[in-house]
C-alpha cells in the first residue's frame, strides 16, 4: 500500500499525469492510502475504453516522443472521464498520427 504525499501534488519532482488523474478520480488527498494494483486496473481500463470509444487498434501506442497528439488526448480523456462522459471534452482524433 502506498500513501499520497504532498510532493505528489505540489513537489518539484516530475509528475506522472496518469497517476495524478487517478488520484483526482478517486478523490485521494495527501496522506490517503492507495493500492498500486487498483491504479493499474484503473489505467488499463481507461486505455481499453479510450481505444474502444475512438476505434483505435489495440496495438496503437502513445507516449512522449511517439504519437504525442494521441497522448495528449488520452490525458484529456482520463481527466475528463470521471467528471463527464469522457468524450465531450476530447477533440477529434482524426489529426493524430497512428
Amino acid at each position: 500500500m502506498a500513501k499520497v504525499t504532498i510532493e505528489d501534488y505540489y513537489g518539484k519532482q516530475k509528475k506522472c499525469e496518469y497517476v495524478l488523474a487517478y488520484y483526482k478520480a478517486q478523490g485521494l488527498k495527501p496522506g490517503d492510502d492507495w493500492k498500486t494494483y487498483e491504479y493499474i486496473q484503473w489505467i488499463q481500463k481507461k486505455h481499453a475504453e479510450f481505444h474502444r470509444i475512438f476505434g483505435l487498434p489495440e496495438d496503437v501506442i502513445y507516449w512522449k516522443g511517439h504519437n504525442e497528439d494521441l497522448l495528449k488526448k488520452f490525458i484529456q480523456f482520463i481527466n475528463a472521464s470521471e467528471r463527464t462522459d469522457g468524450i465531450s471534452e476530447v477533440t477529434s482524433l482524426s489529426k493524430c498520427t497512428m
